[in-house]
């Protein structure tokens, strides 16, 4: 039994002597949320890259064409939905995408250069 601890009385137990699963009983909840993964795409006609969940846009990465290569410009993610690694998804779809379309890319947004900083597979990409 857990007597030192204040939050463990009254606490029950089953008959193996383990506590139910589950989170159980009041408190507060120890894990967050489930997080919903975000759906990530290109949305040429914004001429931005998106991630979606919830049926809401939580996320972008703006870009500019010019030729073979991608500008890309501003990563955004909304507020509430940040720390999840939303922007590095974006970030790495839209590396990924210019990788398969044979293009060069220019980083102009900073969260872009730091993740192309930490991927150094990517490093290929970057405008000359």
């Amino acid at each position: 039994m857990d007597r030192g601890h204040p939050r463990a009385a009254g606490r029950t137990r089953g008959a193996d002597g383990a506590r139910p699963k589950g989170g159980g009983g009041g408190g507060r909840a120890r894990d967050p949320a489930p997080v919903t993964q975000p759906t990530v795409r290109r949305n040429a006609g914004r001429r931005r890259f998106e991630a979606e969940a919830g049926g809401k846009v939580v996320g972008f990465l703006d870009y500019r064409e010019s030729g073979d290569r991608l500008d890309l410009v501003h990563t955004e993610v909304a507020p509430e939905h940040q720390g999840r690694g939303f922007g590095e998804r974006i970030v790495k779809f839209a590396l990924d995408e210019a990788q398969r379309e044979g293009r060069k890319v220019l980083p102009s947004c900073s969260f872009v250069a730091a993740f192309i900083e930490r991927h150094p597979q990517y490093q290929p990409l970057v405008v000359d």
